[in-house]
């Protein structure tokens, strides 16, 4: 009897092993593949404006509580639109403020497998570095940039992340002229001639390939491969822990 279960729980063992480990090889394998057929960008975004205030009855209650708590912090409502895909959807709400030349932009996400909600802090400068904080609980999918600083930290309430960016500008970047990042009045312009531009460099790194015809273009098989592979077990979490590591250092630091 006990040789009986000891085989019943072997079997078991191995069966649920190779269960994961074929969910594994699916997520590294044909994962790339689905991702190839299905990801686009625009070769020219454009943002078209929605308005703030229909947007803004539409929303859950905490996006309109994030928007009050930015309020109080002199940041005000100043565009809205959607960027969508074949398989997801992001609604963002870009603000400004008076004096300060940080934007801030809410951003509502969802695709097939949920949805998510944070807030983002950008500072551009006069030689086109950008410093963003964010407080997503995802990490991030695009590679390193060296123009481009990203720190995120789940979780943080907005006051705490309006002054992680504050302090890591002061700290990381003394020597550089801030800008402010979006113009009054033209953000959506201004975000979509950035988004082409990062998109430009992802070209150039092998990412993306450039559209013979039309108007999208599509992932090569390194992009496919890569940006696959950081979303799947166990690189996403192992990911995750490290950038958020990596922020708190360099809020810590100094």
């Amino acid at each position: 009897m006990i040789e009986l279960l000891n085989n019943v729980m072997s079997f078991v063992l191995w069966a649920v092993l190779f269960l994961i480990l074929t969910q594994i090889a699916l997520q590294h394998l044909l994962g790339p593949y689905l991702v190839w057929k299905t990801e686009r960008v625009p070769v020219s975004h454009d943002f078209p404006p929605q308005d703030v205030n229909t947007f803004l009855g539409e929303q859950m209650p905490v996006v309109r509580e994030a928007v009050a708590e930015l309020g109080t912090l002199e940041f005000v409502p100043a565009a809205v639109s959607v960027l969508e895909k074949t398989n997801s959807k992001a609604s963002f709400l870009v603000l400004q403020h008076n004096t300060e030349p940080i934007s801030a932009m809410l951003v509502i996400a969802s695709h097939a497998k949920g949805s998510l909600f944070y807030t983002e802090f950008t500072q551009r400068y006069s030689d086109d570095t950008v410093l963003d904080v964010m407080n997503s609980p995802m990490p991030s999918l695009y590679p390193a940039d060296q123009a481009k600083q990203v720190y995120r930290f789940p979780g943080m309430q907005i006051p705490e992340l309006l002054n992680a960016i504050k302090k890591l500008r002061s700290r990381l970047l003394p020597h550089k002229t801030p800008i402010r990042s979006l113009g009054i009045g033209s953000e959506l312009t201004d975000l979509a001639r950035w988004m082409d531009l990062e998109v430009a460099s992802l070209i150039e790194r092998g990412y993306y390939r450039r559209a013979a015809n039309g108007d999208q273009n599509r992932l090569s098989l390194k992009g496919a491969c890569l940006f696959t592979w950081k979303m799947a077990w166990p690189w996403k979490p192992l990911r995750n822990v490290i950038e958020v590591a990596r922020a708190r250092r360099a809020l810590a630091a100094g």
